[in-house]
């Protein structure tokens, strides 16, 4: 009867341990990398309702205090010459990847 385990039995069950141990790694890398996507677009959906909020006040430039977002505001009055479709684009790069979120709405804007 033998007692205890040879080497190979620990070499292949430390091999085990090491590949789990790297798919824990590689999933939690990935739940960080959507986890800044997610707070990416979420600052960008703000930035552009707050950009649309703004011209239907009337106002003018929305401080964004960021450089990381570029906006562009377009407005066409396609439906009526009282009614205007105004979209507003914010695109953003991250990791190598331009992004854009795009948001429309219909109304008179002054």
């Amino acid at each position: 009867m033998r007692r205890g385990f040879i080497l190979a039995e620990v070499m292949v069950s430390l091999a085990i341990l090491a590949v789990g141990l790297l798919v824990i790694v590689r999933s939690f890398n990935d739940s960080l990398q959507a986890n800044r996507f997610s707070k990416e677009s979420l600052q960008a959906t703000l930035l552009a309702q707050s950009k649309l909020d703004a011209l239907k006040v009337g106002e003018g430039e929305v401080v964004t205090g960021d450089d990381k977002f570029e906006v562009t505001v377009q407005q066409s009055d396609t439906v009526s010459k009282d009614l205007n479709r105004v979209t507003v684009t914010v695109t953003w790069k991250s990791k190598g990847k331009v992004h854009n979120l795009e948001i429309s709405t219909l109304g008179v804007v002054k």
